[in-house]
């Protein structure tokens, strides 16, 4: 896999412009024609450079020895080397560029002549070429022909080595003995099954007696030079003895097997010599040391033509990159929608949805304004404004925290996303006023009268929310109140304006917010002097008895919605009581003095 990296670009109207600007993708003519709406743009061949990307010190260098061509030029690698860059044809059939290496210049002349013809005529093609064919996959490819003596004689044909020879011409061509490893582990797994077929046909050739396999695992083939040569120790006939034919053709067999990494070498030259020459070419960029000399000539290297122009500098940053990118696009974008001039682009706090505009008022609200405060008043039920309509005049005219507190789709709670629970808080309500206070001309704080959001009467002009915002330091407090008999019981959360973060901009500080939830439980339920105890899990306390009657159960299910026929009167004479009213029995216990009316109060919170 190549690295890459994703920009994200969310003005959908730039597409021709971006691509053709940066992207150096060969395939960006086809949207000249048609401008199509994106997201995003993938970097690929460009950041192959990068001091981050796996590509080898020695590829990254061919890759900037490359001079690259400009946007109008690209099209001449489909006829000639371009730029350094010549394009050839994918295993599935698909032009594709590369660096014009000595490797993918054989590919080239491949496709031109042997895979240019149909399939059934390329056996014989190859073997009218066989030593040329031969010579120059083991002279400019990747993949050598695997077929060689001990000596290091080149031979055309895997009937001609012994077992002791195709053993360690394995070994020499996918281990890499400098670094002490395999290029893959299912190839030193290939190079196991093999061997097990060398004990089968050697094994007992010398003696009646049976024999234990040598080979008990493959991790004894981990370094495997010290293993293969005891192994041939032990079957001498082995290191003389050429392949038999069935054995050819199970090695051939076991070298295109499914599920594992496709051998790095070519041992035959028949009718599907395209997929033994195409197949997984690419991965040796990355690893230039698992190449049987290290030649990065050799090796097949994904590259744009335009894109290749812009890789100038070996272990470039990414971070250095993608800045110098994004410079260069701010500026494209400047020259082009604002003549040059930084003066003359419109400021925003985030890039989010634009707002709104209201044509009027609105409908059933009453507006005054007194220096920075503006004061929206409701009417009564059946004359509100929808709720979208309502957000939309609240959170004003500006791309900033308010519209972002508002707007959000998602706000950010720990490592999770939630929905916006803001749009619940301040829908609009009979006989609200809310009061937004602006600094600068930017809201500071909204706060909310009336509109009782919990059951029973309530006074008019309580204080029922308060969202202020501190500029400093982008934190939001957020203070809903409930009022219990003339008292005001606050419960605060805070959060934080992320404007770089314009998808989600409003991020939940959750340090400290569930011990505020209890306190603001303990003193609704308790007092406003009263301190939340340091409770065990484990301790235990005792309350007095207490009788459950039955229309405290059907009470408590016509609240809770529980409509089961076990939990009514009307079905029998005898009552049973759900799961869940053991809380109300649990809260007679008294674990303090003094204790409120518990069950009433109960059963107003859960209404």
């Amino acid at each position: 896999m190549r690295p890459s990296c994703l920009l994200v670009i969310p003005d959908r109207a730039l597409t021709p412009f971006l691509l053709r600007s940066l992207t150096g993708d060969w395939s960006v003519k086809q949207f000249e024609a048609q401008p199509m709406p994106f997201d995003g743009v993938l970097f690929a061949s460009r950041v192959m450079v990068a001091k981050e990307a796996h590509t080898s010190l020695a590829v990254k260098k061919l890759i900037v020895a490359a001079p690259g061509v400009d946007d109008d030029k690209w099209e001449g690698t489909y006829d000639k080397e371009t730029g350094g860059i010549l394009t050839v044809r994918s295993e599935l059939g698909e032009p594709i560029h590369k660096i014009a290496t000595r490797g993918v210049k054989l590919w080239r002349e491949f496709d031109d002549t042997v895979f240019a013809l149909a399939k059934e005529k390329r056996a014989a093609w190859l073997e009218g070429k066989k030593d040329y064919v031969i010579e120059r996959l083991n002279k400019d490819f990747n993949k050598p022909w695997f077929g060689a003596k001990a000596d290091g004689t080149v031979v055309s044909n895997l009937g001609e080595m012994t077992y002791e020879e195709v053993t360690n011409r394995m070994v020499r061509l996918m281990y890499v003995a400098k670094q002490a490893r395999w290029v893959d582990k299912s190839l030193r797994n290939l190079t196991g099954d093999w061997l097990r077929r060398v004990e089968e046909r050697f094994a007992g050739i010398t003696g009646s007696a049976d024999k234990h396999s040598i080979l008990q695992s493959f991790d004894s083939l981990n370094e495997p030079h010290a293993f293969v040569k005891t192994f041939f120790a032990a079957y001498p006939d082995a290191t003389e003895q050429l392949l038999a034919a069935e054995d050819k053709a199970f090695f051939l067999n076991i070298c295109q097997r499914p599920g594992q990494k496709p051998v790095p070498f070519i041992p035959v030259l028949d009718a599907s010599f395209e997929v033994w020459f195409k197949k997984d070419s690419l991965w040796a960029a990355e690893d230039i040391d698992a190449v049987f000399d290290a030649d990065p000539q050799r090796v097949c290297i994904l590259m744009g033509p335009v894109a290749v122009k812009h890789c100038t500098k070996v272990d470039e940053p990414i971070k250095e990159m993608l800045g110098g990118i994004e410079s260069r696009l701010a500026q494209k974008l400047l020259d082009r929608y604002y003549g040059g001039d930084e003066a003359k682009v419109p400021t925003v706090d985030y890039i989010g949805a634009r707002p709104v505009l209201q044509t009027g008022p609105l409908a059933g609200v009453a507006v005054a304004t007194e220096g920075d405060k503006t004061t929206y008043t409701f009417g009564k039920t059946g004359s509100l404004p929808s709720a979208d309509a309502w957000v939309e005049t609240l959170a004003g005219p500006q791309v900033n925290w308010l519209r972002a507190v508002l707007a959000s789709v998602n706000f950010i709670q720990g490592q999770s996303y939630i929905s916006n629970p803001m749009k619940r808080l301040f829908a609009p309500r009979p006989h609200q006023r809310v009061e937004v206070v602006a600094a600068g001309g930017v809201p500071s704080s909204v706060t909310l009268f009336g509109g009782a959001r919990s059951f029973g009467p309530h006074p008019a002009d309580f204080k029922a929310l308060e969202l202020t915002f501190a500029a400093a330091t982008g934190t939001i407090e957020l203070t809903i109140f409930e009022e219990r008999s003339g008292s005001s019981i606050p419960l605060n959360f805070t959060f934080k304006y992320r404007p770089d973060m314009g998808y989600a901009p409003i991020h939940e500080v959750v340090d400290g917010r569930n011990e505020k939830i209890k306190q603001f439980y303990w003193k609704l339920w308790f007092g406003d002097d009263e301190v939340l105890p340091n409770l065990g899990l484990t301790e235990t306390f005792t309350g007095p008895e207490t009788v459950i009657k039955k229309e405290d159960i059907e009470r408590f299910c016509s609240v809770v919605g529980n409509q089961g026929e076990a939990f009514k009167t009307v079905r029998g004479g005898d009552i049973q009581a759900p799961m869940d009213f053991a809380i109300v029995a649990g809260w007679q216990v008294r674990p303090r003095r003094r204790w409120p009316r518990l069950l009433p109060l109960l059963l107003e919170t859960l209404r």
